[in-house]
């Protein structure tokens, strides 16, 4: 897994590392949000470039297996930018990573911008909020039990799977 997130963050242009500028304290810690990411498949041929980007486990981004090929990450959510969340920042605060997904899923919903949900057509819903926590939204429970009421699940006989569809909303409160 450690292979995968290097590869990811080596092709990562616009992450932004800052030696922990923002989490000075546990009470940072409720701007902290989960990240889902795809760390993707290990390429047959790995070629090593100038553009490498080698991370001590103290600078190394915290990280926790979602599933698959998929991880969370942690980031303080700025204004302008996603800093995220080293493993030497959680050291220094004394902080466990255990705790530091907690808490990040407990504020999470504080720190959406607002959920919008689009008609995409032919019974089909997407979900958007603010471009940058679209997949975040899959930790968000209280978001799908709300869903859930919406929904209508019928079966196809021909296809045997279930289905959902939702009437439209122009807006849920996360």
């Amino acid at each position: 897994m450690l292979k995968r997130l290097a590869n990811f963050l080596r092709t990562a242009k616009s992450v932004k590392y800052v030696d922990s500028m923002g989490l000075k304290s546990r009470d940072d810690l409720s701007m902290v949000v989960p990240l889902i990411k795809s760390v993707g498949r290990e390429p047959e041929a790995r070629v090593e470039s100038e553009e490498t980007i080698r991370l001590s486990f103290e600078e190394s981004p915290v990280t926790r297996t979602f599933a698959a090929d998929m991880i969370l990450m942690y980031a303080l959510d700025r204004a302008d930018w996603l800093e995220y969340v080293s493993n030497g920042a959680i050291e220094q605060l004394g902080v466990s990573k255990e705790e530091l997904h907690a808490r990040a899923i407990e504020d999470l919903p504080n720190r959406l911008p607002p959920i919008e949900v689009h008609d995409c057509g032919g019974g089909v819903v997407g979900l958007s909020a603010g471009g940058s926590f679209e997949a975040s939204l899959l930790l968000v429970d209280r978001l799908w039990q709300d869903l859930a009421k919406h929904l209508v699940v019928f079966d196809d006989d021909d296809a045997h799977d279930s289905f959902a569809s939702a009437p439209l909303t122009t807006r849920v409160q996360g």
